[in-house]
């Protein structure tokens, strides 16, 4: 909702193009992400989480954009790639960190 609905809507209302609008999104999504290197110990973890995250952000403003500002199937995406994909990437930064 933060990166969507709310900066996106945001931007919107100032006028800012929708490419723009898309990429912003992206690059705070992506910046926000950066905590996985706290919690993995690793800057390379972070700037491959961080990295990941902006292209994953992209492709949710995209989506946010293409159903016409509907959040509901960014929500759905966002949640199933949680449930699906990042319990993995948790264990990886974990066991990153132990390895350390």
């Amino acid at each position: 909702l933060v990166f969507r609905k709310i900066l996106m809507d945001w931007l919107n209302v100032n006028d800012i193009v929708v490419i723009l609008q898309i990429f912003i999104s992206g690059v705070v999504f992506g910046l926000v992400h950066l905590s996985w290197s706290f919690l993995g110990g690793s800057l390379r973890t972070g700037i491959g989480s961080t990295l990941s995250t902006f292209i994953l952000g992209l492709l949710l403003a995209a989506t946010y954009i293409i159903s016409e500002r509907n959040v509901l199937p960014v929500i759905f995406a966002h949640v199933t790639i949680n449930l699906f994909i990042e319990p993995w990437l948790m264990v990886s930064v974990i066991n990153e960190g132990k390895s350390k």
